[in-house]
């Protein structure tokens, strides 16, 4: 594992504001056609998933391979900051980690605030939209 792997996962197990309590009162799991992602703390842990087959596995492999590079490569997006941020991907993308953005109730979202996230990806549905530090973002960007 490359220094900056061991330097990253220090930096989280050492987080002081986690509480081993709080962070296993707030776990949970959520599954995708080709991801499963694991809700830990203030964590949103991405694996590809082995439910549907081998062909759904390498596209949920692809897909955090895919937002992991749009990610290091948001310079290019004028809505970067409509992007929910991973913060490591691993295992060549095998395990993606995001910060964890908080569940919006997507029905109640109007078309306005909706529309520039429609640059960041087509699929936009209740799953896929959160809120992080009081704005909108895109959870699935591949």
């Amino acid at each position: 594992m490359r220094y900056a792997q061991h330097k990253c996962i220090a930096a989280l197990i050492e987080n002081k504001s986690l509480d081993k309590k709080s962070v296993l009162n707030d776990m949970g799991t959520r599954h995708g056609c080709t991801r499963t992602v694991l809700l830990v703390g203030t964590w949103a842990i991405k694996a590809p998933s082995c439910r549907m087959g081998l062909t759904e596995f390498l596209m949920g492999w692809c897909g955090n391979r895919e937002e992991a590079h749009k990610w290091a490569h948001r310079g290019m997006w004028p809505q970067q900051d409509l992007m929910c941020p991973v913060l490591h991907c691993w295992l060549l993308g095998l395990v993606l980690v995001m910060r964890r953005a908080e569940e919006v109730e997507y029905e109640e979202l109007n078309n306005t605030e909706l529309e520039p996230l429609r640059i960041i990806t087509a699929d936009l549905h209740s799953g896929n939209v959160g809120r992080l530090d009081g704005r909108l973002v895109v959870l699935d960007y591949a």
